[in-house]
């Protein structure tokens, strides 16, 4: 049986996901690390990928497609915009002059966020529930971070607690 009969990826989906040419491409996790009480009172720490922003680069190596991916528990917290900020310095290091990415017309939030980083929003003529976000990227600015794992760890075991985004010095 093949490993997608058993739930997992194909082999050439995970390597794909997992080998990343970082001359074409990157991503950017952020975990969140928790610590809850056990029923003995030990303090095991448990993590979980809560966002992930990633670039390719285009055929015409001056501009990139973004994607953004946030876990819902984590929306309005600054972390989509942490995440695309950062996805965006790297893509600048790397000499592209823009970054567009499609979203989807309903999705009022995401257009908020890319309107809010300074993206505009175009229709797309051959499929009217998406839209194309696009913005061109500065290069006058030191990038803010290099490479992240952005991590957030909570200030106390309450699950309802809202975690401490990590934050970068200069964009504070």
């Amino acid at each position: 049986a093949s490993s997608s009969s058993r739930g997992g990826l194909p082999p050439r989906l995970l390597a794909r996901f997992t080998l990343i040419d970082d001359d074409r491409e990157m991503g950017l996790v952020a975990v969140f690390k928790e610590r809850r009480s056990g029923v003995n009172g030990e303090l095991p720490e448990t993590e979980r990928i809560v966002g992930v922003s990633r670039y390719v680069t285009n055929p015409d190596q001056s501009s990139c497609e973004f994607a953004l991916v946030v876990a819902d528990d984590f929306n309005g917290k600054g972390l989509g915009s942490r995440l695309m900020l950062s996805i965006m310095d790297v893509a600048s290091e790397k000499g592209l002059s823009e970054i567009e990415g499609q979203v989807l017309a309903q999705n009022p939030g995401i257009i908020k966020l890319m309107n809010s980083l300074g993206f505009t929003l175009n229709p797309l003529p051959e499929d009217p529930d998406v839209r194309l976000m696009a913005t061109k990227l500065a290069h006058t600015q030191p990038p803010v971070l290099a490479t992240m794992a952005a991590r957030c760890y909570p200030e106390t075991s309450d699950p309802h607690a809202r975690p401490r985004v990590c934050t970068a010095p200069d964009r504070v």
